[in-house]
């Protein structure tokens, strides 16, 4: 059950296919304000990496007759810890340390997945059950992995877009699990019990990536011939049934008070995300027993209530002995305005024998990106090219006069600009790239006498989605612009590090698959 297909996996700015649609007003308290801006803060500085075979490895694995597990580097394990612990702070959960000793078992298992049999490669289960062991791998490491993808979250990470390597951000990872929509059983929320955990005292994260220049770890997926990677976050050395002091009970999703919009979206129609509830000291009495939920925007007045059918039941996930989840639906979610969660009949008995019939919460949505520009210039999207030294590079920046990366931009390449800024100092920088800036000093700006074309740069005979709006507020359209084509650029948007192009109207493209022409 707790197996995740991470296919087409963006969370971040996606249509809610809950029926819903954003705006804003500005209504919340000083105080939560402030708690906003703390979260915005943290969320800026999150990794923006996107890990793949190239960048994951501090040793790189081997598949063959002389295997090497290989290990992920530090940064990566680091910047796991750091999204995993913020994502767990938006519940007021208390921050959980890996353990070097799980890392190592949890990236056991994921090499063991990593290693099957192509025919198997999309059937991998927990504890490896039904999935022909390599002969090269000798039978302890089998078993160790076979111990850490039973005793953990597991997950088949499969590259968006057909692109030809797999890769995704931490972010990505960490709410593949607590978002929990793309779980082959959608009604199941168990990663999510297990990510927010109140039983947890440590836990380890390995993921392995498959190379795709190497024909034996190409795995195929259906029909689709697509590398693949692979991730356990095991739980198993750091889970011994006792509860942290800080104990939450209940502990819902979305949370109280205050949480990310974005955290409540889908990108799949078809998979929504369930909203949950679950209770660590109280089982049901029947477990054929459904509650009545009821959702109300205390603003507008409206009221949805949910459909038992859209109510699910599961127990003994993350400690957590009942949880309900539920799929509202016809209710419309609004950033800034609070919406009250009503339960009742809940027929729960704790363990002193007491009962809980009843149980209701608040809860105000807000955005986790800052800070949303959009551009009404003609020449959206021009580009900069590097005037430096031949055969020399200007380094590339993580912020504007903040820390220097390794990496260079070489004299005469071209850059897209996603947007510019000025440091305390004055000193005006473009960013070409998630956490990558460079200096203006060394830039020569390229303009249009005209509305620039972008290209679509995708998969041939495969399109991307085309969006009325952009962002939070985009709704599919039903129709793609195919890989190829071409189409005047009027706009671009920028919301955090993601940028948009308009294509007339209020029609709009992710920037990532489409190159600006002059």
């Amino acid at each position: 059950m707790l197996k995740l297909n991470r296919k087409f996996m963006i969370f971040i700015l996606s249509f809610c296919s809950l029926g819903c649609s954003f705006t804003s007003v500005d209504a919340f308290s000083e105080e939560q304000n402030h708690q906003i801006s703390v979260f915005q803060s943290e969320y800026r500085n999150l990794d923006r990496t996107r890990y793949n075979y190239k960048n994951i490895y501090s040793q790189k694995p081997i598949f063959s007759i002389s295997p090497v597990i290989g290990a992920d580097t530090n940064s990566y394990l680091r910047s796991y810890d750091q999204t995993y612990n913020f994502v767990r702070s938006l519940f007021g959960l208390s921050g959980i340390p890996q353990n070097e000793f799980d890392n190592q078992k949890a990236l056991i298992g994921s090499y063991d997945m990593a290693s099957v049999p192509k025919k198997d490669g999309s059937n991998i289960q927990h504890g490896l059950e039904g999935v022909v062991k390599p002969p090269y791998l000798d039978n302890y490491v089998w078993k160790q992995g076979a111990d850490a993808t039973r005793a953990g979250n597991i997950a088949n990470i499969v590259p968006t877009g057909f692109s030809n390597y797999s890769e995704q951000t931490v972010w990505d990872d960490v709410l593949g699990f607590v978002v929990d929509n793309n779980n082959y059983d959608v009604n199941s929320v168990g990663h999510r019990d297990w990510m927010l955990s109140q039983a947890l005292k440590s836990y380890g994260v390995g993921t392995i990536y498959t190379d795709v220049s190497d024909p034996n770890t190409v795995v195929s997926n259906g029909n689709e011939n697509l590398a693949l990677g692979y991730q356990v976050f095991y739980w198993g050395g750091g889970y011994d049934g006792d509860y942290n002091s800080n104990l939450i009970e209940p502990l819902t999703y979305p949370a109280p008070n205050l949480f990310p919009i974005e955290l409540m979206n889908s990108s799949n129609p078809l998979k929504p995300v369930c909203w949950s509830v679950g209770f660590s000291k109280a089982s049901v009495v029947d477990k054929n027993n459904k509650p009545t939920i009821t959702i109300k925007n205390l603003k507008t007045g409206q009221e949805s209530s949910v459909d038992h059918k859209n109510i699910f039941y599961e127990s003994q996930y993350g400690g957590y002995e009942t949880v309900y989840s539920f799929i509202p639906r016809g209710i419309e979610l609004k950033t800034d305005e609070i919406y009250q969660i009503n339960f009742t009949n809940l027929n729960l008995k704790t363990a002193e024998n007491e009962s809980i019939n009843n149980y209701s919460y608040q809860v105000s949505f807000f955005s986790l990106n800052s800070k949303q520009n959009e551009d009404d210039y003609s020449n959206a999207g021009r580009s900069v090219y590097v005037n430096y030294q031949p055969n020399y590079g200007v380094r590339i920046y993580q912020e504007p006069g903040g820390k220097p990366t390794d990496t260079f931009a070489f004299h005469g390449t071209s850059w897209l600009i996603i947007q510019q800024k000025q440091d305390e100092h004055g000193r005006v920088w473009t960013q070409i790239g998630t956490n990558q800036w460079i200096p203006n000093d060394y830039l020569v700006t390229v303009s249009y006498d005209q509305t620039p074309v972008g290209k679509v740069k995708y998969v041939p005979g495969y399109g991307i989605n085309l969006w009325q709006g952009y962002a939070n507020n985009k709704i599919f359209t039903g129709r793609r612009v195919m890989d190829g084509t071409k189409w005047k650029v009027f706009k671009k948007a920028i919301v955090g590090d993601t940028y948009w192009f308009n294509l007339g109207g209020n029609l709009w493209v992710d920037g990532q698959y489409m190159t600006i022409e002059a």
